[in-house]
């Protein structure tokens, strides 16, 4: 009996150490598993940040070119304007160019009318 109880001893003790192996085993796995996880994530994370930063840049660039457009129409309006004023100036001058000459024929034939 006593040898039954040694080696009943002995089983648990290796059993014990099968289960403590084991769950070290388990836990190793887990453990890789974890930093496998850990490194998906930050792979993830970078190309989020990446792709984000990529978006607003692509965003940003496309807000500048649409700026720009409107920036070089607005020019043009100004410049087609500023034309457009000069020409009208230019207009009121020979108008009042031909009327001041109008007004002093007028005046040369009133005197001649009134000397003859």
């Amino acid at each position: 009996r006593a040898a039954a109880g040694v080696q009943l001893r002995d089983r648990r003790a290796q059993n014990a150490t099968a289960v403590k192996t084991m769950a070290e085993d388990e836990l190793k796995r887990l453990q890789a598993i974890n930093e496998s996880a850990k490194r998906d994530q930050e792979v993830s994370a970078a190309r989020l940040r990446e792709k984000l930063e990529r978006t607003r840049r692509e965003r940003s660039d496309e807000y500048v070119r649409g700026r720009t457009v409107q920036f070089n129409a607005f020019k043009r309006a100004a410049a087609v304007t500023s034309a457009m004023q000069a020409q009208t100036a230019a207009m009121i001058e020979e108008l009042r160019d031909t009327y001041d000459a109008t007004r002093d024929l007028d005046r040369r034939l009133d005197r001649l009318a009134a000397t003859t």
